[in-house]
């Protein structure tokens, strides 16, 4: 068996903050912090060419939406953890459709931490925050309203918008979503949209 660890590097703008990341990062043992930068701007002046980056949202000169564009086009075998305080679900929804592999919120324990590094590290998600069955591509058989549903909810649509827009009653999109909820083992709407990207439902 290969010893080799998986390198980390980290985009954050807080110096303590990313030093005590990459302590506990670096007690995990399989993991290795091998860089880290204040911002996008200057992770992509840094040369490091990580198996994961980890990063922020919120940051100056360039964030992180910014910085995964960057990634995508220049380090494409790069994968990327989202750990931040926004919580917004609409606006993890749009991270995870611009190329994100997984997002923790700050006030994650260490060990959900980790356990998210080896989903990404082993799978391509991080999806244990989610309750994510399908990493393997599970024979999941989805009905074409299903899927159709499954399209819009990984849109910025509410779902009352998303209700307007399948000409239903916002109860009836409540009992859709619970019932594919149930039928994936997911527990939200970000799981719907992992779900989605993993099996080309939407594309990134």
């Amino acid at each position: 068996m290969s010893n080799k660890k998986t390198t980390i590097a980290l985009i954050d703008d807080h110096v303590l903050f990313r030093e005590g990341l990459a302590r506990i990062i670096n007690s995990f043992g399989a993991f290795e912090v091998i860089g880290a930068a204040g911002n996008g701007r200057l992770y992509t002046e840094a040369g490091l060419f990580p198996d994961i980056v980890i990063t922020d949202i919120s940051m100056p000169e360039m964030n992180g939406f910014e910085t995964l564009e960057w990634i995508r086009e220049h380090q494409p075998g790069t994968r990327v953890l989202v750990l931040s305080m926004v919580e917004s679900e609409e606006a993890v929804i749009q991270l995870l459709k611009s190329g994100a592999h997984g997002y923790l919120s700050k006030g994650t324990e260490p060990g959900t931490l980790q356990q998210c590094l080896e989903e990404i590290r082993d799978n391509g998600f991080a999806v244990h925050a989610y309750r994510f069955s399908s990493l393997r591509g599970d024979a999941v058989v989805l009905t074409a309203g299903e899927r159709a549903f499954i399209a819009l909810a990984c849109s910025e649509m509410t779902y009352r918008e998303i209700a307007e827009k399948l000409n239903i009653s916002p109860r009836n999109v409540d009992s859709y979503r619970n019932q594919l909820f149930r039928k994936l083992n997911v527990n939200s709407r970000i799981g719907l949209v992992l779900y989605a990207v993993r099996n080309g439902i939407i594309m990134v």
